[in-house]
């Protein structure tokens, strides 16, 4: 299935790769944890790494646990998005850069 796989449009994998992240979060939807950077509720985290980390991984948004802990630092430790003042990201996270985007687009003035 791979090789026929790569033979489809870009466009087309990048579908099946979120009708897949979808799946995968309804899948595993539940009450034990919540990720704080999509919301989602689930059973538990995905494993991830090389040597495989138990509750690594968001099921919905593929978020690490370094990027939920840093979402929750900006939020809880330095008021953010409400706190005025600057900050700089270099190559956030795909989440996080998702998050910043939104907040950017509905007050312009909270990120500069």
């Amino acid at each position: 299935m791979k090789p026929l796989f790569h033979l489809l449009p870009m466009r087309t994998r990048i579908r099946l790769h979120h009708l897949k992240l979808e799946l995968t979060a309804w899948k595993h939807r539940g009450n034990n944890v919540t990720c704080p950077c999509c919301g989602g509720n689930f059973q538990a985290f995905l494993p991830f790494g090389r040597q495989l980390r138990p509750d690594a991984a968001c099921p919905a948004c593929l978020s690490l646990e370094r990027t939920r802990l840093l979402w929750l630092y900006l939020q809880k430790e330095l008021g953010f998005p409400t706190v005025k003042g600057r900050m700089l990201h270099l190559a956030p996270e795909y989440i996080l850069r998702k998050q910043l985007l939104a907040i950017a687009k509905h007050n312009p003035e909270a990120l500069s």
